[in-house]
């Protein structure tokens, strides 16, 4: 119970910190030429945005805004980080169903470039989609490859 309490005071003193970071970030957008500096920035916003689940209005624009520019300017990695995003969006609406679309689209994405670590990510938000679907036997294969790649990638550095 004190564990609870302490995050939920953790989170609630983090607010005001995101909320002046997602100021920055709506100030800094306009500035930015249409580079992979600017999908970066879509992709931080984007990210605060699904966290906060009064924001998730506005998370579905800056994903349409920031996958436009990513696939316009073929930043694959941008484009599998968004779509990852985009599922977790849908985790959070409880629609599971699009949001494993979505993050099996990232994998998709993300196994064509070769990013072994944005895998490990996906993988683990997939195992939770599954959980909160209950279906516990799925999500803990979908942990386990992603703990499975993370092994492998230790063991290779």
């Amino acid at each position: 119970m004190r564990i609870i309490l302490s995050a939920i005071a953790f989170l609630i003193c983090l607010q005001p910190l995101m909320a002046s970071r997602v100021d920055e970030l709506y100030s800094t957008l306009p500035k930015l030429k249409d580079d992979t500096n600017k999908v970066r920035i879509y992709e931080e916003l984007i990210d605060i945005l699904v966290k906060r689940d009064s924001d998730s209005e506005k998370a579905d624009k800056y994903i349409q805004l920031g996958s436009s520019l990513a696939q316009e300017l073929n930043d694959k990695l941008g484009t599998a980080r968004i779509l990852d995003l985009k599922g977790k969006l849908y985790r959070n609406r409880s629609q599971y169903d699009s949001a494993l679309y979505y993050h099996f689209k990232a994998l998709d994405v993300a196994a064509a470039i070769h990013d072994d670590y944005l895998k490990i990510k996906i993988l683990n938000h997939i195992g939770v989609v599954y959980r909160r679907r209950d279906e516990i036997q799925t999500a803990i294969d979908y942990h386990l490859k992603a703990l499975e790649l993370s092994e492998k990638l230790k063991d290779m550095h």
